[in-house]
């Protein structure tokens, strides 16, 4: 190779005594340091940076191979085989469709916040688009949408798409330790509505239905057990109905009384 400037000649072989150095003792990571060298700068390309040739050695990879984040994608759904046939088909909807045409191309090593949030801006685009033309009367224009019929994604099914991608993300942090950690807490999304707000209501608007399959009548008050054990707490009546039986109230003993439950006549 041939620099222009003495200064760029010993600029570059300081690199490459930077990056030979990264090998320590290791004579094989030495030679593959070397090869790596010399497949980068050979035809006049760059060498490769210390810093990234340092941070893939910390992280045990290959200083010279990237995975791809398709490949490592698609090696995770294979040893999926315990999954359930319906989540399996999930998670290849949710990879097909959301998260390979953002990520594919993208080195695993190098996924960072901003790539995760990419997939997200792009469903957020398709819906704008999608309402757009709705409100317009005409077909909506997605570039890239493989989807029969195009259509909003809601709130519930982008949560699934984060949690597929959070999975992912996790085994290789935690597991293959092939990233520092996990880029997919830097999206933020909308909480999911699960149903509407609880209605509470008072006990004047309470309307007498079936109760456990038994009658419920206003003037019959029904207590189930959880409640019966707070109402002997609260020294309140229990109200106990059987069947072919007449109703029977017994009231809960005294504090006093109750300390000497079953003990027999307390000692002067």
């Amino acid at each position: 190779m041939g620099y222009p400037t003495d200064k760029a000649a010993t600029a570059a072989l300081t690199q490459v005594d930077d990056l030979i150095r990264l090998a320590g003792g290791d004579p094989f990571l030495k030679q593959r340091l070397g090869d790596l060298i010399w497949e980068r700068s050979k035809r006049g390309g760059q060498l490769p940076a210390v810093h990234e040739v340092r941070r893939r050695l910390g992280l045990r990879r290959d200083p010279a191979a990237g995975e791809a984040f398709a490949e490592a994608w698609d090696a995770w759904l294979r040893g999926r085989r315990r999954a359930r046939p319906s989540y399996a088909r999930s998670l290849d909807q949710i990879g097909r469709l959301w998260l390979l045409p953002v990520l594919a191309d993208v080195e695993l090593d190098r996924l960072g916040g901003e790539h995760c949030v990419l997939v997200f801006e792009r469903i957020g685009s398709f819906n704008a688009e999608i309402e757009a033309a709705r409100a317009e009367g005409r077909e909506p224009v997605l570039a890239g949408d493989s989807r029969a019929r195009p259509k909003v994604v809601g709130m519930a099914t982008q949560h699934r798409i984060l949690a597929a991608l959070r999975v992912f993300l996790n085994l290789a942090w935690k597991v293959r330790h092939v990233i520092p950690f996990n880029p997919v807490y830097a999206v933020e999304l909308e909480p999911e509505v699960t149903g509407g707000a609880a209605v509470v209501r008072c006990p004047g608007q309470l309307v007498p239905g079936r109760v456990r399959g038994r009658s419920s009548r206003p003037d019959v008050p029904h207590c189930r057990a959880p409640r019966r054990a707070a109402c002997r707490s609260s020294q309140l009546p229990v109200v106990r109905r059987r069947p072919g039986r007449r109703l029977s109230v017994r009231r809960a003993p005294h504090p006093a009384a109750r300390r000497n439950y079953g003990r027999g006549p307390a000692e002067d």
